[in-house]
């Protein structure tokens, strides 16, 4: 569909044709209440959305997941129990679509567990149900939406939908956050600790089978290759600065190695066809600023593209990229462009991040040629498949 659905300055969901970006682009969400991150469903038919109070209401009111279908009303598949907030500021819910996009799986507070893994029909036809509890919280869907890998706190479960028991998982680990599924064949990767500093890397099918492909030292992220078996992981991080000082491509079938970047790294994003990388680094030579950098695997040229003050909302795409990176699409379908939210501009010394009022959403292209292009004032944009 190639589409963009954005949290506008007004904080309601817009619809944008990122080929036409003169023209008048449609609104998704109601007046009366704020909206947050935007999730297209896999055909780019409907997207998701988080809706809560009004500023000005004194917090009355209810914190909603919404679902949006292609020239339907927008209706309600899941409203928070009251007296119950979001999971961090910001940010009411998180929320993956299933594969199939028959369903929902999302991230919400309730009054019994707090932070809690919940799933709903994406047509809000039954009461959504919790699968588990924990905090942190980070969750990956099977390939054939039957199954969900959960990673609570050191522990990992597997629970299959239609027998939602929680199955532990034999695999402990507070050094990584999100499992990631391959496109390619359906499995799992996740980290295991080893020891007090070191975590294997590990393989897994859903039927059980698991190996163990690499080990590496200290915090780590990790993101299957699009179409292929490859894993992209990051490592090394400081939790000072809160950047990774490499990025490496492991062969998860011969266990060879590759260093791709070794430039500090605060996260990154896998074009959809696999052929590229896009990862955020500090701008040269400034402390206030970042700046885009793409890496092509095919010719192993990088190309620096904006530099930008982030949103608060991108910001916390950027800390937990390893799992927005599979709910919400930074690069458009053709792989040839990114979205991001901010502020332009190189700035030496570190500041406030903007807010609603003072971020824009723009496009850049990926080889750095041209400028990035205005899309709309707004916080936060995401691509439709």
């Amino acid at each position: 569909m190639n589409r963009i659905a954005i949290i506008g300055s007004d904080e309601r969901v817009r619809l944008v044709n990122p080929d036409a970006l003169d023209t008048p682009y449609s609104t998704a969400s109601s007046p009366g209440h704020r909206c947050a991150w935007p999730v297209w469903s896999p055909d780019g038919e409907s997207v998701t959305y988080s809706a809560y109070p009004a500023a000005g209401s004194n917090g009355q009111g209810a914190f909603r997941v919404v679902s949006k279908p292609e020239g339907q009303v927008a209706r309600p598949i899941y409203t928070n129990e009251p007296g119950t907030d979001a999971i961090a500021q910001h940010t009411p819910h998180y929320m993956i679509w299933s594969p199939d996009g028959s369903k929902v799986a999302f991230i919400a507070q309730t009054l019994s567990s707090g932070m809690s893994l919940m799933v709903a029909n994406a047509d809000g036809a039954e009461t959504a149900e919790r699968l588990i509890g924990g905090a942190p919280l980070y969750f990956c869907w099977s390939v054939d939406s039957e199954y969900i890998l959960v990673h609570a706190r050191e522990l990992h479960y597997l629970i299959r939908l239609s027998e939602p028991e929680p199955a532990q998982v034999p695999i402990m680990s507070m050094s990584y956050q999100a499992p990631s599924v391959s496109s390619l064949d359906g499995r799992i990767a996740m980290c295991g600790e080893m020891s007090e500093t070191m975590q294997g890397i590990i393989v897994a099918t859903i039927q059980g089978g698991s190996d163990i492909v690499g080990e590496v030292e200290g915090l780590v992220a990790l993101s299957w290759r699009p179409g292929r078996g490859q894993i992209a992981i990051v490592s090394g991080l400081d939790r000072g600065i809160g950047y990774y000082d490499k990025l490496t491509l492991l062969d998860a079938d011969s266990t060879a190695e590759r260093v791709l970047i070794e430039d500090p790294i605060l996260c990154f994003f896998w074009s959809p066809d696999g052929t590229k990388i896009a990862y955020i680094t500090p701008s040269e030579d400034a402390q206030g600023s970042v700046r885009w950098a793409v890496l092509d695997l095919v010719t192993d040229d990088v190309h620096y593209l904006a530099d930008f003050l982030p949103s608060r909302e991108q910001l916390t795409m950027f800390m937990f990229f390893d799992q927005y990176g599979q709910s919400h699409r930074m690069w458009s379908p053709d792989s040839s462009k990114i979205l991001f939210s901010g502020v332009p501009g190189r700035l030496e010394s570190r500041g406030p991040l903007p807010d609603g009022s003072a971020s824009s959403i723009y496009i850049a292209d990926v080889n750095g040629i041209e400028e990035p292009a205005l899309v709309a004032q707004g916080t936060i944009g995401v691509w439709s498949a």
